[in-house]
């Protein structure tokens, strides 16, 4: 609400720490609240939204699961052993200050994973990106579509031997890369130290059928993410009109049911 921002705001002069104390919040006028039974319509509305985004939740924790599983027995059967160095290459993101940035769907990447989005990619997805500064330096991480590293994350390309990047992605969750992350007032990921680094590799075939597996599995959890965020931007702007009488309830129902 407006008010209680504008409290928290005033409150917030001069204080390390923004807050209402039960004086503050006994002040607010709430205004007129809509009837009950408006409420709980409210409510029974909303909640079917959440209850999407809990499945989508799901879908993806029960697919990540399932997938390490299948990294795991997958790398049973080693055939070889080479250097990092000899499979991918890391790439240096490019800075993009948040200033510079145009509202779109494009996700940004830094040291610490999506830090916001833009319009325009850097590099054409589906791709790998490795914090390289800050606290999750070494981290792992997967963009199914176009992205924009900065200068705070590696992305990677394969050579070498021409591995699959769905495949690339799993193995380099098994390489300990945090470990080796420098130990200092920033933490960093040394990019020779990193290639340095040995990896298994099980027989071709196998890493065939293993990406066969995995590519519509990694679409369906980004899929399920994008309607997650779809969901509750819509939630987030359904509530305050339902509550205040902009958008009826039966106008509501319709859009939500159309959603999920």
């Amino acid at each position: 609400m407006p008010e209680i921002q504008e409290l928290m705001r005033m409150r917030s002069e001069g204080s390390t720490v923004a807050h209402l104390n039960v004086a503050d919040i006994r002040r607010l006028d709430l205004g007129v609240l809509p009837q009950i039974s408006v409420q709980d319509a409210v409510s029974q509305i909303l909640g079917s939204l959440d209850d999407k985004i809990i499945v989508n939740d799901r879908i993806r924790e029960v697919s990540s699961s399932l997938l390490r599983c299948y990294s795991d027995v997958l790398h049973w059967d080693v055939s070889r052993v080479r250097k990092l160095s000899e499979v991918i290459e890391l790439r240096y993101g490019k800075a993009l200050k948040a200033t510079d940035r145009t509202p779109g769907d494009v996700p940004v990447f830094g040291g610490n994973g999506i830090s916001g989005s833009h319009d325009t990619p850097l590099v054409s997805g589906p791709g790998i990106i490795i914090g390289r500064k800050g606290a999750n330096a070494g981290s792992v991480s997967w963009s199914q579509k176009d992205f924009w590293p900065i200068d705070t994350a590696f992305y990677v390309e394969s050579k070498g031997e021409g591995l699959p990047l769905e495949y690339l992605f799993f193995l380099l969750q098994r390489v300990d890369l945090r470990g080796v992350v420098g130990d200092s007032a920033i933490p960093g990921l040394n990019r020779e130290t990193a290639l340095s680094l040995g990896v298994s590799l099980p027989e071709t075939d196998s890493v065939t059928r293993f990406v066969e597996f995995v590519r519509p599995m990694l679409q369906r959890q980004q899929a399920a993410e994008e309607e997650s965020r779809s969901l509750m931007e819509l939630r987030d702007a359904l509530l305050p009109k339902l509550m205040s009488g902009e958008i009826r309830v039966k106008d509501a129902e319709r859009v939500v049911e159309e959603a999920v």
